[in-house]
């Protein structure tokens, strides 16, 4: 066939097909999922998600239970389409067990052997959110962990630990960065990862020196924008100063430079008054010493331009 597919595949695709809708209804509405869900109900702050995630966790004997009845059913239909919402990295393969307005909680799978090959960790990310972790089975790896300061320009390792089979460890990405490293084994871990209260960027450190390489924005309209602002630079629409003036005022302030850069690259004489505010008095010391320093070189190149012309 065109794609590839052999007719005998395809036909148990689609003889799989009614196994596979009535399934996901019946994932949906497991029990299991319906007591987390209620468990969420009230929590407010980050802190109250972790402390609910953590009583699920004392106890993995639910997992088996809420999965039971999917390796049934994929046992008697191989092609079944699952339910699931499945990740894979070069050593990690995950699936999402569990997601709410507050909380997603995900089972997942380091391939001990990919980490052993890969290079030597040359970055660490702290992810902004908070999260907690119960480690299944961890093999005697080894945990290493960072501590953000106060201004995030910056991160600084702290004692390793040990993992246990079993241990359950909460980590504020906000303020901390962790890497698993050197297990014996393939770990297999409970992972919730909190999405309220969350930091408004994940920030990337490079393990030599502990210093910021880069961040990206933990808000999808705010990343969306991101990229609708760098379409109209490469389209060259200049009509459109207004979209670039708002997104500078947004309160995410490594957003709103990302926003000015655009701007500046686009039209810089348009974007030079937003640009002087900037300069005198944003609110983020970090936006303000860029913008103050951006402002020098655009008026000195500007000059530059108007003797020349």
């Amino acid at each position: 066939m065109a794609d590839g597919t052999s007719p005998a595949v395809r036909s148990a695709i689609l003889a799989a097909r009614p196994a596979s809708v009535a399934f996901a209804k019946a994932w949906r509405e497991h029990s299991v999922r319906a007591a987390i869900d209620a468990s969420f109900a009230d929590c407010t702050s980050a802190a109250q998600v972790a402390d609910v995630a953590e009583q699920w966790f004392t106890d993995d004997a639910w997992v088996a239970e809420l999965l039971a009845p999917l390796v049934a059913e994929v046992r008697a239909w191989p092609l079944l389409d699952v339910p699931l919402k499945v990740s894979r990295d070069g050593s990690r393969t995950g699936a999402v067990l569990f997601e709410n307005a507050v909380v997603s909680i995900s089972a997942s799978v380091i391939d001990a052997c990919a980490l052993a090959a890969a290079a030597q960790r040359a970055s660490v990310v702290a992810s902004g959110r908070m999260t907690v972790t119960r480690y299944i089975r961890a093999h005697g790896a080894k945990l290493r962990r960072w501590t953000v300061e106060g201004d995030g320009m910056r991160v600084v390792e702290q004692p390793s630990c040990l993992l246990a089979d079993g241990a359950i460890l909460r980590c504020d990405g906000r303020v901390t960065a962790q890497a698993i490293e050197a297990p014996r084994h393939d770990v297999v871990q409970l992972v919730a990862h909190v999405r309220i209260d969350a930091a408004a960027t994940m920030r990337e450190y490079t393990v030599a020196d502990g210093c910021l390489l880069r961040q990206a924005t933990l808000d999808d309209g705010a990343a969306r924008t991101a990229m609708l602002l760098t379409l109209l630079r490469h389209c060259g629409r200049r009509d459109a100063a207004a979209q670039f003036d708002a997104a500078t005022r947004d309160t995410a302030s490594p957003f709103r430079w990302d926003a000015m850069r655009e701007w500046i690259a686009l039209d810089a004489a348009s974007a030079l008054p937003r640009l002087e505010e900037m300069a005198l008095g944003d609110s983020d010391a970090q936006v303000h010493a860029a913008a103050s320093a951006t402002l020098a070189l655009v008026t000195r190149k500007m000059r530059e331009a108007a003797c020349h012309a």
